[in-house]
């Protein structure tokens, strides 16, 4: 048995490029709860290879709570990644209530009103909502957790 079978994937500064990077690109170009869902599980997933190439120390919630200090928002998207995985979480940290809002699916929206044709394109609104009555959008979430990765990783 294999303990570490190679799916070239070695190191934490791989999986962001082969991972991370592209499911960003394809995020930015559609923001749908598909994409979002694509690119939050790598970014949330990231800390853990990066915790393993340094290791595995310190412990991990201690190295989970340094990384929350560095970058406050992969916290915010911690809950929502393990949601859609487990569908309920039971630890007592959790603070996310729900996913609001619309979808951008990409392309242009063609609105007929009386005066004409407009030609638009749909927003982005998708929100992530916490018990403390604070939300945070999502493409300002995913902006700043995929920057932060690539700065720390580069």
């Amino acid at each position: 048995m294999t303990q570490y079978p190679d799916i070239g994937l070695g190191s934490a500064a791989q999986y962001l490029h082969d991972a991370l990077v592209p499911a960003n690109a394809r995020f930015r170009q559609k923001q749908t709860r598909e994409t979002l869902l694509a690119v939050a599980s790598p970014a949330w997933a990231l800390h853990e290879r990066l915790w393993h190439d340094q290791g595995c120390n310190p412990d991990k919630e201690q190295f989970r709570a340094d990384l929350f200090k560095e970058c406050p928002e992969l916290e915010l998207l911690r809950d929502f990644v393990e949601t859609a995985k487990h569908t309920g979480l039971r630890r007592k940290s959790v603070r996310l209530v729900g996913l609001t809002g619309a979808e951008n699916p990409g392309g242009v929206l063609e609105i007929t009103d009386p005066l004409g044709i407009l030609i638009t394109s749909p927003e982005c609104t998708l929100t992530l909502n916490y018990s403390d009555g604070k939300s945070y959008e999502v493409t300002d979430v995913i902006k700043r957790v995929v920057d932060f990765w690539v700065k720390k990783l580069s």
